[in-house]
């Protein structure tokens, strides 16, 4: 479940937090209720930190700071709470089902498979769903999936984290969890902890370790199961955290979020409606256009990637790439939907000037560079300067095939050629069937 709430801009006071870049959080081995607001009450579990604060009410509840709520569905729950009890094995029995991991779009075993071509034997994939479908012994589907990744792949999960998936307006976002997968023997050296945060920027580029992204739930279950730290920068902390009634009755229960005062509740509602009937009226007033309607080449250049992340929005594209994965997922993800004619446009210009964007929006439809190479070859030939001339004659050949990859910051791997993605597109739209 994707976890979408409001930020209200006075959130940090309404939880003390201690200032740093990044810090731990742990989940709390409980279910309980969030309503964050006064017609939506949801059922969720909560991660805290590492040592938690805790006073009493006016009332004389036990309040605990700074927690996090993170929404569950109702078949999710079994799962979760399975994997808060490991020890008891009469839970193993219970009604969970690995299918919350293994049939959701875009989760975690959805996300898994670029780094399957790691793993030591073949149909990984393959092996490791039946594994989770069959539960076998294993307490819980977190705990499920730490002994099938490790035995049909050879991969061990060595570090969780919280960031923003997305974030629609200044008064709302989206958390999204990632894991960071390794290969078993490198596990030492891809323990990720708040002192070693360089370990998600170094892992982009790496033969050893990637980060996966999963949904929250899918993070807290996995940190039940290894008790693994879930780090989150102190900002996104501060700008998300709640505090909580926490009840003993059977057993421990939180609800959030709680306030000391009532008056305080009241400010906190009162700027929560405030900030969403802003962020309606803004919709209202300012429609976006969606992928087929942006008109030119030009227009889709010179737009920023905010207006790119609302684009896919409007399209109707429900889960965006994180801000974490850059310009050029948001890109991979956008161009396909432009117009063919449009989309053929960005890429040639983009493949003729090397991915600048700057350059490609300054050039009108269909303008080539060639022209322009060429006489600069015979102004560098002219002068007796043949080590330039050669360069350029290298630059204006690589021209006679245009490639370029969104994805791919210098352009080295995956290159799509324009001229036959252009083709492709032609026959699929007119049904023409090559000899």
């Amino acid at each position: 479940m994707k976890y979408t709430r409001s930020v209200p801009s006075m959130a940090s006071s309404w939880s003390e937090t201690r200032p740093r870049e990044f810090r731990h959080l742990r989940p709390l081995p409980c279910v309980g209720t969030y309503e964050p607001d006064e017609d939506v009450c949801v059922s969720s579990v909560f991660l805290g930190p590492e040592r938690m604060s805790i006073k009493k009410g006016i009332n004389g509840q036990i309040i605990a700071k700074g927690l996090v709520p993170i929404p569950i569905r109702e078949d999710i729950e079994s799962g979760l709470v399975a994997a808060m009890k490991p020890d008891d094995r009469a839970e193993i029995f219970k009604s969970w089902s690995a299918a919350s991991i293994t049939d959701r779009d875009g989760g975690f075993f959805d996300n898994l498979s670029p780094i399957l071509k790691w793993a030591p034997k073949p149909n990984a994939r393959k092996n490791i769903y039946e594994y989770l479908r069959l539960k076998g012994s294993s307490s819980s589907p977190y705990h499920a999936v730490l002994s099938a990744l490790d035995l049909h792949a050879s991969l061990q999960i060595t570090g969780l984290l919280v960031e923003v998936a997305d974030r629609p307006s200044p008064y709302s976002l989206s958390l999204g969890g990632a894991m960071l997968v390794c290969r078993s023997e490198c596990a030492g050296d891809w323990k990720l902890s708040s002192s070693r945060i360089r370990l998600i920027k170094d892992c982009r580029a790496s033969e050893e370790a990637r980060l996966i992204n999963c949904a929250m739930d899918e993070l807290v279950g996995i940190a039940l199961a290894t008790k693994l730290p879930i780090i989150i920068s102190d900002s996104l902390y501060s700008s998300v955290c709640v505090d909580g009634f926490m009840e003993k009755l059977s057993q421990v229960t939180v609800s959030a979020p709680a306030f000391s005062t009532i008056q305080e509740e009241q400010m906190w509602r009162k700027q929560t409606r405030d900030q969403r009937n802003q962020e309606e009226g803004k919709i209202l007033t300012k429609m976006t256009r969606k992928a087929d309607e942006i008109p030119d080449a030009s227009s889709y250049l010179y737009m920023t990637v905010k207006e790119k992340r609302a684009c896919l929005r409007a399209t109707g594209v429900t889960t965006l790439p994180r801000p974490r994965e850059g310009v050029q997922a948001v890109d991979a993800l956008l161009i396909p939907l432009l117009d063919e004619e449009v989309a053929y446009e960005v890429l040639r210009r983009l493949a003729e000037t090397k991915g600048d964007f700057q350059e490609a929006a300054e050039m009108e439809d269909y303008e080539s560079r060639k022209p322009a190479i060429a006489r600069r070859i015979k102004a560098a030939r002219d002068i007796g300067d043949m080590k330039t001339a050669k360069k350029l004659c290298d630059e204006l050949n690589s021209l006679s095939v245009l490639k370029f990859d969104p994805t791919v910051v210098d352009g080295v791997e995956g290159e799509w050629d324009v001229e036959e993605w252009y083709w492709e597109q032609r026959k699929r739209v007119y049904g023409i069937i090559a000899a």
